[in-house]
């Protein structure tokens, strides 16, 4: 099998990790480099490409970080999942730093610090309407179905737009959106868990890893035939 240092090319990251670029020229420059998505199978390969130009309600930002989520794994080792064209910019766990505003964006500014909600919804749909966005109608995921964030700069929706705090680094606030935020939603809103219940988490990876770690319970573990409670530390 080929190795994560490989499948991601010049980028020089394994899985789990974070792709991140050095600061350079300030915003401005008409070009910049993205890790490409060509065929299943082949490593992407880092090209020079155009800055999108920005919507109305759009946001461009100055990628700091991106995850790389098992999902990046299937698309170019086995093509699980295909994106809707190619070649195509993987990675939907950016953070970053606004770089430039559309001219209907009023509520951000640029230098903020930012991470992204990969999901691109219409806001219009009945699953938008009640609250769950989640299965928008036509939704679309950075990365997968539109130009993601493994690249110098990604435009984006402003809706989808949160603010991160100075205390976190981008490389772990690219992968809470993403690789914290499922695990969580599966714990409040599908599971509804309460305080004190006891749960067991079967399967290993990094969402289990996550959910593990967000919750304060004893995780059954298997040994010697018989299951015993381990309390989490």
């Amino acid at each position: 099998m080929v190795s994560n240092v490989q499948l991601l090319g010049n980028i020089r990251c394994h899985s789990g990790s974070s792709f991140s670029r050095t600061k350079g020229e300030v915003f401005m420059q008409e070009k910049m480099r993205a890790a490409r998505f060509y065929t299943v199978g082949e490593p992407l390969k880092v090209e020079t490409v155009g800055i999108p130009e920005l919507r109305l309600n759009e946001v461009l930002v100055d990628v700091k970080a991106c995850g790389i989520c098992g999902s990046d794994i299937h698309i170019v080792y086995e093509g699980v999942t295909p994106t809707a064209y190619s070649p195509i910019t993987l990675g939907h766990e950016p953070s970053g730093v606004i770089a430039a505003l559309g001219d209907e964006v009023k509520d951000w500014r640029i230098g903020e610090r930012v991470v992204v909600n990969p999901f691109v919804t219409c806001g219009k749909c009945v699953n938008c309407l009640s609250g769950n966005s989640q299965i928008c109608l036509s939704r679309r995921v950075i990365g997968i179905h539109t130009e993601g964030g493994l690249a110098e700069f990604l435009k984006i929706p402003a809706r989808n737009l949160v603010r991160l705090p100075e205390n976190i680094p981008f490389d772990q606030g690219g992968i809470a959106v993403d690789a914290v935020a499922t695990p969580f939603h599966a714990i409040t809103n599908r599971g509804a868990l309460k305080v004190g219940e006891r749960v067991a988490i079967f399967g290993c990876g990094g969402l289990a890893a996550h959910q593990w770690s967000s919750l304060s319970i004893r995780l059954i573990l298997p040994w010697r035939e018989q299951r015993t409670w381990a309390p989490m530390k």
